[in-house]
This record gives structure tokens, C-alpha cells and sequence, in this order.
């Protein structure tokens, strides 16, 4: 994104980070890397998810307690299908990985837990078996469970609608 704006390139730019502690932290260290991004540019974060506000994390201690994951654990994987992060109807849990300080411009460090859906590797195979399911005629497509991705697409499709 540097090299672009310093080359002075008209064409429109978006720089999109996954809606977690790195993510997040990554867009804000771009952001302050230029005083004043030019109209041509955008540099977001994939939307937050007003349910995710209270999702299931594991503790340290093994419990289960519910946590607003946006800004720490929302990777692509967390705008996908219910069917394909939950089991029976319970969201996969998050797991905690590191700490990132999160330096924003002329205010204090913050402090954010990186996480992880756990059984990331399921959550991958539930994908591609549905993707199968759908094109093969077995599972109908209905847009209504992937409104998450929807969510996402159209913040991208629509980044320079203002």
C-alpha cells in the first residue's frame, strides 16, 4: 500500500485485514504510516459481527465463558456458515493464542488477545464438503446462512460508495 501511494497511482486501493488482534493491529500501524490517505485508498478490517459479541472462548483453566471476539478472534473463517463453525448448534469455541499491543495514534497501547477457532482443520473440511454438497445438487444454497460473508463482500464491494 506504501509503494502504491508513494507512486502516486490513481487507481483505487483496499488493504483488508481479518477482524482479529493482528488484524486489527496491522490496519492501524498502515493507517498511521501516512498522515492523510488519499481518497483512492482504503484500509479496513473485515466488519465486525454484532453476534459475536458474546461468542464462546476457552479459558485458561479449560471453561467455556463468552467474550466479544470482533478486534480479536474474527479470521474469514468466522463469517462462514453456522453448519460449518458450530457443532449441534454451539459455536466451535475460540482459543486464546498471544497478547498483541495495539499501538493507535497519540492514545495508549492497548492489549488484545489473538484467537483462534479451535478445530480449524474441520471448520476447513466442513467447508469444501458443503461447497461439494451445493454443486452437486445434495445441499440447497440459501443466502440467508452465509449473511456474514454477505456482510463482508458488501463492505468491500461498497468501500468507496461515500
Amino acid at each position: 500500500m506504501e509503494t502504491f501511494y508513494y507512486s502516486r497511482i490513481k487507481n483505487k486501493f483496499i488493504a483488508l485485514f481479518d477482524n482479529d488482534a493482528a488484524g486489527y493491529s496491522s490496519s492501524l500501524e498502515l493507517m498511521n504510516k501516512v498522515k492523510v490517505w488519499p481518497d483512492n485508498f482504503r484500509i479496513m478490517c473485515y466488519p465486525p459481527i454484532d453476534e459475536f459479541k458474546k461468542y464462546p472462548t476457552l479459558a485458561p483453566n479449560g471453561k467455556i465463558l463468552e467474550d466479544d471476539i470482533n478486534h480479536k478472534a474474527c479470521s474469514i473463517e468466522l463469517y462462514l456458515p453456522d453448519s460449518v463453525i458450530s457443532d449441534d448448534g454451539e459455536y466451535l469455541p475460540i482459543e486464546w493464542e498471544a497478547r498483541k499491543q495495539i499501538k493507535q495514534d497519540n492514545r495508549p497501547s492497548k492489549y488484545l488477545y489473538q484467537g483462534v477457532i479451535s478445530e480449524k482443520d474441520t471448520v476447513k473440511s466442513r467447508l469444501i464438503d458443503l461447497k461439494r454438497s451445493i454443486e452437486a445438487g445434495k445441499t440447497e444454497f440459501k443466502l440467508e446462512e452465509w449473511k456474514r460473508m454477505q456482510l463482508l463482500l458488501e463492505n468491500i464491494v461498497y468501500a468507496f460508495a461515500n
